[in-house]
């Protein structure tokens, strides 16, 4: 039998495929299963997927990674889903997370900003919260029971909410008693004789309000009622995505007091994805630093 020079120099045709379980097996010529063929470190894969992730507009795109394996989707869906925006201005995933999508996916959700009204089912499918924006709750009573039980066991460090009418449930008051940053501006011009709620709020260290004018003993009433407080923000909102400190309003000699200029649903965003260039929080530390330093010259 002759045998020709390309039959002896082509190797087996090695066909790596993957099952249901991800597992990768290989197959020479379809002839016989079961021997494994080399593969790349569970580390270095998972990075190599994670570096093809892009948290931009392009994401949609990005997404498909999560229909390559199971595996794949393990380490793709909490990139996709850990920050979530349901939003008449804005949606993020681009796909969004439907309410029949939260069993599912509600676990990888780490920061919520919701305007739609099913409150209690998203707060009840994710219960890793810790920034939440509930902009559409002017009127906290509307709030569902069982929104109000779920709420109060999230892990929450940074909130959103109008404090005017919340409930002071015990659990509610511990949950209060852990937030650091607090965030008022949406539902603002805020009446300043409505702070009492703030009192509740033990561990506040920033907070952000809105108000077209103030003085200085307004600033105190608040800072009276929350000891640990490093940074102040005094706010007003435009629709162009820009921030940057204004000064508005005069004659205030608190040093932890910034008036800022920013976005509300694009600033949040960007807070939630660690962009700290677009973060208003830092944006007004890095004031108040420059201020500190100025003053010991």
């Amino acid at each position: 039998m002759k045998v020709t020079n390309d039959e002896v120099l082509q190797p087996p045709i090695q066909t790596v495929y993957t099952d249901d379980d991800g597992d990768h097996r290989s197959r020479e010529d379809g002839k016989k299963e079961g021997g494994h063929s080399p593969v790349l470190p569970p580390e270095l894969e998972q990075q190599i997927f994670t570096m093809g992730f892009h948290e931009d507009e392009q994401m949609v795109e990005c997404c498909n990674l999560l229909l390559v394996a199971k595996r794949a989707f393990e380490w793709i869906a909490p990139l996709v889903y850990q920050v979530v925006i349901i939003h008449s201005a804005r949606r993020w995933p681009p796909m969004g997370l439907k309410s029949h999508k939260l069993p599912r996916y509600g676990r990888y959700v780490h920061h919520l900003l919701l305007e739609d009204g099913r409150q209690h089912e998203y707060l009840t499918h994710c219960p890793n919260i810790t920034n939440l924006a509930l902009v559409h709750l002017r009127d906290t009573s509307a709030m569902h029971s069982d929104g109000w039980k779920a709420l109060a066991t999230l892990p929450l460090r940074e909130l959103s909410i109008d404090i005017r009418n919340l409930p002071t449930t015990p659990q509610l008051i511990l949950l209060f008693s852990r937030i650091t940053h607090l965030d008022l501006a949406y539902f603002a011009p805020w009446p300043w004789h409505a702070l009492d709620a703030l009192s509740h709020f033990t561990s506040l260290t920033h907070l952000m309000m809105m108000s077209d004018s103030c003085t200085d003993d307004d600033i105190n009433r608040i800072t009276n009622r929350i000891p640990h407080l490093k940074v102040f923000i005094i706010v007003r909102y435009v629709r162009e995505y820009k921030m940057f400190e204004t000064v508005w309003i005069d004659k205030l000699s608190d040093p932890r007091v910034v008036t800022l200029t920013c976005t509300f649903v694009a600033h949040w965003q960007a807070t939630a994805q660690g962009l700290d260039s677009e973060n208003p929080w830092l944006f007004a530390e890095g004031v108040i630093a420059r201020r500190q330093r100025y003053s010991d010259c």
